[in-house]
Parts: structure tokens; sequence; C-alpha cells
């Protein structure tokens, strides 16, 4: 949910059941564990290593 950025930190609280300080410690916990500085920096990562698909225009 967070490297596909399709949905607000609210939307996804809710939709896992829990609070903002969750999805943003879980952000936090990516970003150190795969040496990221940002979040653009892990949607590139996310990206480069298959786990978001970018849809190509016909």
């Amino acid at each position: 949910m967070i490297m596909g950025g399709e949905l607000s930190r609210e939307e996804m609280a809710d939709a896992l059941g829990v609070g903002l300080k969750t999805i943003d410690s879980h952000r936090l916990t990516l970003l150190a564990g795969l040496q990221l500085g940002n979040a653009v920096q892990l949607v590139h990562y996310g990206v480069r290593h298959g786990l978001i698909k970018i849809p190509r225009e016909s």
C-alpha cells in the first residue's frame, strides 16, 4: 500500500484497522531497512524490484 501510493495514510489506516502512527512506523521501518531516504526512493525501489506495476500506455 505504501509503495503503491494509491491511498492516503488515513485510508491505509482505515483499511487495515490501525492508527496513523502505525502506518508511519511501518513506513519508517521500510525506509530504514532498505536504506532509503524518502518515499520517492521507496517507490523507485518497488518499481525496480517488480513490487509495483506501472501500466503501459496503448
